[in-house]
């Protein structure tokens, strides 16, 4: 079936920083200017209609660039809570058995990852100033979305669902010649607003057919794809420092039994990754809010699932529990210690005592 209008849009999220204070973006506008790898075509506070930010990102119409012999527009949004997505639109193929083809050469491509990463780093360079405690390596996590608005014909969700379901499942896993079994998988759990409209989303892909032209779902899942990155980045970071606390309880176990404060750069490392995490993930956790709309929450549960974020989430709390078990006993090994240490010298005035009285 021919399409007559759509287009793909390529997400790439990447952590750079603890947070970003976009007032102090906004309130300087030479970041505006030249700073810039592209032309600035429009700036503005990003605030749908059922799609409520605590803090609503900073949208960056970066303009056209020629990718791959393709003119694509190019548009940032930049997070408080230190995230950058650079959304890359390619124009879409004429039919969906081409953008199945399509699909293969786009998603996960290096050279529009490369593209996208030069770009961010063009942005990091000119907002430098309001990043707080910015990393020195850019995690990320890439999503494709293959949108069609209209084909040459008027279809509702489920007659696309029934004509096309070998094509979208090969859109959605980027593959061809794929098995019954896994055709069923992929076009599982659809969502739908009206008869004319679709939503399938899965691990690495999504699907959308949205004759509106409404941009709501796309901010539902390019933020489940930031939680995502998100959780991902915290279980990393708690392995590390895991690793590093076990690793510093085998030496100090090697160390001298007697001091008064053990353990104290451990204890502090910590507290500190404990504090930050659970603020990160509650900021990260309310940063949106779907106001209203039972619709988009079944986007965003139905997205939630494929990239199994509640898994993530149970991960990271775990590991959080297991800092807190290992910092509260710590202190108690620490508060032992000095109890013993404060005891030995009690023993040793005493004996002095005596020793000075005959």
């Amino acid at each position: 079936m021919k399409i007559a209008k759509g287009s793909i849009n390529l997400y790439f999220c990447f952590e750079v920083a603890s947070e970003i204070a976009l007032e102090k973006i906004e309130r300087n506008q030479q970041v505006m200017g030249k700073s810039f790898v592209f032309s600035l075509l429009e700036y503005r506070r990003l605030t749908p209609k059922y799609v409520k930010y605590k803090i609503p990102p900073l949208v960056i119409n970066l303009g056209p660039l020629k990718i791959q012999e393709h003119d694509c527009k190019i548009i940032a949004k930049i997070y408080d809570f230190g995230v950058i997505t650079i959304k890359i639109i390619l124009p879409i193929a004429e039919n969906l058995q081409e953008v199945a083809l399509q699909s293969q050469l786009v998603v996960e491509n290096k050279e529009l990852q490369k593209t996208a990463e030069q770009i961010v780093k063009k942005i990091i360079l000119a907002i430098r100033y309001a990043l707080i405690k910015p990393y020195k390596e850019l995690e990320w996590e890439d999503y494709s979305v293959f949108i069609v608005n209209q084909f040459e014909k008027e279809i509702t969700g489920r007659e696309l669902l029934t004509e096309e379901a070998k094509p979208i499942a090969a859109i959605l896993r980027t593959e061809q010649n794929l098995s019954e079994q896994e055709i069923t998988d992929a076009l599982k759990n659809p969502v739908s607003y009206t008869p004319h409209d679709l939503v399938l989303a899965d691990w690495n892909a999504a699907f959308i057919y949205d004759p509106q032209l409404t941009s709501d779902v796309l901010d539902v899942l390019e933020y489940a794809v930031i939680e995502l990155l998100e959780l991902r980045t915290y279980d990393d970071v708690l392995d590390t420092v895991l690793d590093k606390a076990y690793e510093d309880l085998s030496q100090h176990k090697k160390k001298a039994l007697f001091g008064l404060t053990p353990f104290a750069k451990t204890l502090n490392r910590l507290y500190r990754i404990k504090v930050d995490i659970s603020s990160f993930m509650d900021k990260v956790e309310n940063a949106l809010k779907l106001v209203g709309d039972i619709y988009l929450a079944r986007v965003y549960t139905t997205a939630a699932n494929r990239f199994y974020l509640q898994n993530w989430k149970n991960s990271v709390k775990e590991k959080l529990n297991t800092v807190q078990n290992i910092y509260t006993m710590l202190q108690e090994e620490a508060s032992n210690r000095r109890m013993l240490v404060l005891e030995i010298i009690i023993v040793l005035l005493f004996v002095l005592d005596i020793i000075v009285l005959f």
